[in-house]
């Protein structure tokens, strides 16, 4: 009974954050969320191979985690890495306006 309950859990909570991902306003939001995604996808993994829910062969075989976890932790990082050059980006911008001297943008 809790094992079928934390997986409905765990499915709930990818639910959510795959519409996290669809609200997000920036990309700041939608990195977050597909981290957040991630992380829960690794969590079922993780839980049905302790419970024995899905056997070690087919654990090993997806590299110890579900292949939609490794797409999203990548999608992640390229976001969070695009977002701190746009916020470097602007920083300089910034930095060049307070002195006086102007930029195209």
């Amino acid at each position: 009974m809790y094992q079928s309950w934390y997986l409905i859990r765990c499915d709930s909570d990818i639910r959510r954050f795959g519409t996290a991902i669809d609200a997000a306003k920036d990309d700041a939001q939608r990195a977050a969320a597909y981290a957040d995604r991630g992380g829960a996808y690794g969590e079922k993994a993780r839980y049905s191979r302790a419970m024995k829910l899905i056997a070690g062969e087919e654990y090993k075989k997806q590299g110890g985690t579900d292949p939609r976890v490794t797409a999203a932790v990548v999608t992640s990082l390229v976001l969070v890495f695009w977002c701190d050059a746009a916020l470097a980006a602007d920083v300089v911008r910034q930095r060049r306006l307070a002195k006086g001297r102007t930029t195209s943008a």
